[in-house]
């Protein structure tokens, strides 16, 4: 697959002194028809808000998920947590990497949210949804960002928003 090759690519780049170690998150999406598909390693996110409702579709790889998922930290306190930023699979860490991926239908009206940790570390879920309910689609980005720095801003914070017509 493409994010195989390019972990190899960065895995490979990383080996150079002046890049020990670089790795980085990648939430990659393609829709094709009526279906959405999904590649995922990191802890970068993809949304889907549906008939208003929004939905992580993506599953963080890092230590306050796991923790979350063994019922040690809840939801709210991994959000703030110390060690939040800790990841547990990136691209270019290994030669190799597990990537997750989803195929799932998309229908007409549905929009895609695509982001780095930097918004959803800054801001709730609901309040993403707060933020999409106010603003029309060709300024929900920036809106989104703003609120994040606004929080904070204690990490860079990338949006991507696709809108299914």
């Amino acid at each position: 697959s493409v994010l195989e090759e390019v972990n190899r690519d960065v895995w490979q780049a990383g080996r150079e002194s002046d890049k020990l170690g670089m790795g980085t998150t990648c939430t990659l999406a393609a829709v094709r028809g009526t279906q959405l598909y999904l590649s995922h390693v990191g802890d970068s996110r993809a949304y889907l808000l549906r008939n208003g409702d929004l939905h992580q579709l993506t599953t963080d790889h890092s230590w306050v998920e796991e923790a979350v998922a063994q019922g040690i930290l809840t939801s709210e306190q991994a959000r703030v947590h110390p060690n939040r930023n800790v990841i547990t699979r990136a691209i270019g860490i290994h030669p190799t990497v597990e990537i997750d991926t989803i195929a799932m239908p998309i229908l007409q009206y549905d929009v895609l949210l695509l982001c780095s940790d930097g918004l959803n570390s800054m801001i709730t879920d609901d309040e993403i949804k707060s933020i999409f309910k106010i603003n029309s689609i060709g300024e929900v980005c920036e809106a989104l960002i703003k609120s994040a720095n606004d929080h904070g801003g204690h990490d860079n914070t990338t949006v991507i928003v696709a809108a299914i017509e």
